[in-house]
């Protein structure tokens, strides 16, 4: 797995075309092209996805697990509360 965030700062905010260029070992190559869409200011809270998100009881305790997206900054963390 290629771990990689390129520094994207100095580009305008809009539609830009990330070119991914990945060479194995052995010298082969493999280049894709992805159409992203660039802004300066997150305004938006992350959105939980329900759909992956899951609370199973086993036994006497609860299993929980929460998946969220946030398109443009990604999810730093977070914490569960009970009222």
């Amino acid at each position: 797995m290629l771990n990689f965030l390129p520094d994207l700062s100095s580009f305008q905010e809009g539609k830009h075309v990330l070119s991914i260029e990945v060479i194995n070992i052995k010298g082969f190559m493999n280049t894709k092209a992805l159409p992203i869409v660039l802004k300066k200011q997150d305004n938006e809270a992350p959105s939980l996805i329900k759909d992956k998100s899951l609370i199973k009881k086993v036994g006497d305790e609860y299993n929980v697990s929460f998946l969220f997206s946030d398109a443009l900054s990604a999810v730093k963390g977070g914490k569960i509360l009970a009222s």
